[in-house]
């Protein structure tokens, strides 16, 4: 989410000018800063650049970083993040697509994108303990991506196919983890299936839908 008021677009400003001053002389000077440290800096550049709205800017660097470090998943976050606030500010249903399946640029030879988008974060993390919650977050943004992409359509029929589609992003969770994160997560997805089902002119019941779509056969 924006801050759009003056004061933090000067704060973000300062800030944006500064990383590009210490990253500038870490190029220039060799072992000056440590590389683990260039990468930390180069994400709070990257993060700097979306929050000004400086999106194909904030995309460059993550990349850059993810083209030599394509596991680090708080990298491949903020990336997902960037495309789903570009999407969002621009009312644009590519970066949409961008956020929930990845950008466009792919490493040689390599199948996935660099970025890898919610869907393949949430495939990756889906069997990782330590990545848990990240999975429920990635799950999250996926629902909420193809909602709002559904918002954005012209056709009624393509708007319900999405509808549909983000609804059964939800449930899916459940084969994972049926209390969808516990209370972490599950409000949230709750709160979203709500919207979701009230635009198919469903009953908005929330994740209870799923507990009672499956009723038992009457013996008597």
């Amino acid at each position: 989410m924006r801050d759009n008021s003056p004061e933090a677009k000067r704060y973000f400003e300062k800030a944006d000018a500064q990383f590009k001053r210490i990253l500038d002389k870490a190029n220039q000077t060799k072992g000056w800063v440590d590389d683990r440290i260039v990468v930390q800096i180069q994400m709070r550049a990257a993060s700097c650049k979306r929050k000004l709205g400086d999106f194909p800017g904030a995309i460059a660097a993550l990349e850059a970083i993810l083209l030599k470090n394509p596991m680090m998943v708080n990298v491949q976050v903020e990336a997902a993040y960037t495309y789903q606030d570009w999407a969002a500010a621009s009312k644009s249903e590519k970066e949409y697509l961008h956020a929930l399946r990845g950008g466009d640029t792919k490493p040689p030879g390599k199948f996935e994108p660099v970025i890898w988008g919610w869907g393949l974060l949430s495939n990756k993390t889906a069997n990782a303990q330590a990545f848990r919650d990240t999975f429920f977050e990635a799950r999250y943004n996926l629902a909420l991506c193809r909602y709002r992409q559904a918002k954005l359509q012209s056709s009624k029929s393509e708007e319900k196919k999405l509808l549909e589609t983000a609804e059964r992003d939800i449930k899916n969770v459940a084969i994972v983890d049926k209390d969808y994160g516990g209370e972490a997560w599950r409000p949230k997805f709750d709160t979203l299936l709500k919207s979701i089902q009230r635009d198919l002119s469903k009953k908005p019941q929330g994740l209870d839908a799923f507990t009672t779509e499956i009723k038992p056969v009457s013996t008597k």
